[in-house]
């Protein structure tokens, strides 16, 4: 329950972390890219690059958990 309210802490400040420290297991992240940009990412280990929900290569400079999602929508 803390790691989850450190995440969600990290991101409600702005605290990016370093892509060096990110997921590799699959799990979508919100990443910065070099462009300025935001795009919700994951790592694809078959190509061993992050990838976009949209299946695009992301230059990605910076990471942030994404929040959990709401539970009654």
């Amino acid at each position: 329950m803390v790691a989850i309210h450190e995440d969600t802490q990290d991101q409600a400040n702005g605290r990016w972390r370093p892509m060096e420290t990110a997921p590799k297991d699959g799990t979508e992240i919100l990443c910065f890219t070099k462009y300025g940009d935001y795009e919700i990412s994951h790592w694809r280990a078959v190509t061993q690059c992050w990838v976009s929900k949209r299946g695009f290569f992301v230059d990605a400079t910076h990471w942030c958990p994404l929040p959990k999602p709401p539970v009654h929508i």
